[in-house]
């Protein structure tokens, strides 16, 4: 399973799915069973917790969120991204196992495009949890749903040197979508966002809709190759 785009956002760590083949048809998330698992010596095991790590490489499509303050377009783009104190955790097992993930994420290399004038320093997310879900039309397919693990603020954006200077919360859910198959191992998982997760997804910036997209990987701290499986 490898992540790929984040609906996002940024929203993950994210974060951590199984796959969308852009061939398929997508469903609606659905809560089931699965495992982190990854290979050690040639033989699959499942993670019960382990550190992770985030990263954006060239190539991969920067992070863009978007709203309106003070009734001005606001544009955002960010080329970097990091994940403080993230792990991912398996709870449970067999027909009861849930995979998982919990970690505060940071993206950093800030540009506003838009209100003109405008610049930001890095955006640092509240603590997140992340659930595994499945795609209901095709169970290979995962969603990444991301959660403040309190309250109902995502991060807080702040803007300065415009006149739209000010801290902003940024509220709701976040679903990014993985681009390789379940029970598929690969040292870098891939996480994603577009249209599907945007309407999945319920951002917002004061009473204004916001969306977050972008491409993040996520790896184990132990560098082995790891995916998620259905028991």
């Amino acid at each position: 399973m490898s992540f790929k785009k984040l609906g996002i956002a940024l929203a993950a760590f994210a974060a951590l799915g199984a796959v969308l083949a852009s061939s398929a048809v997508a469903g609606t998330p659905v809560t089931e069973a699965a495992a982190w698992t990854k290979t050690v010596g040639g033989e699959t095991k499942t993670i019960a917790e382990e550190g992770i790590t985030c990263r954006h490489t060239a190539g991969e499509e920067n992070f863009v969120f978007k709203s309106k303050v003070l009734g001005q377009n606001l544009k955002m783009t960010g080329t970097g991204i990091s994940c403080t104190g993230a792990k991912v955790v398996t709870t449970g097992s067999g027909a009861t196992s849930m995979a998982g993930a919990e970690g505060v994420i940071e993206f950093s290399s800030i540009t506003v495009n838009e209100p003109a004038g405008c610049v930001a320093p890095n955006v640092k997310t509240n603590t997140l949890v992340a659930d595994l879900q499945m795609d209901s039309v095709n169970k290979n397919n995962g969603y990444v749903k991301f959660t403040p693990k309190t309250g109902t603020t995502f991060a807080n954006i702040k803007l300065e040197k415009c006149a739209a200077a000010g801290t902003y919360p940024v509220n709701g859910v976040v679903y990014g979508q993985a681009t390789s198959p379940t029970n598929e191992h690969k040292v870098n998982q891939q996480v994603a966002g577009n249209e599907t997760t945007h309407a999945m997804s319920s951002l917002t910036l004061g009473k204004e809709a916001a969306t977050l997209t972008g491409e993040f990987e996520v790896e184990l701290a132990s560098g082995a190759a790891w995916g998620a499986e259905h028991p």
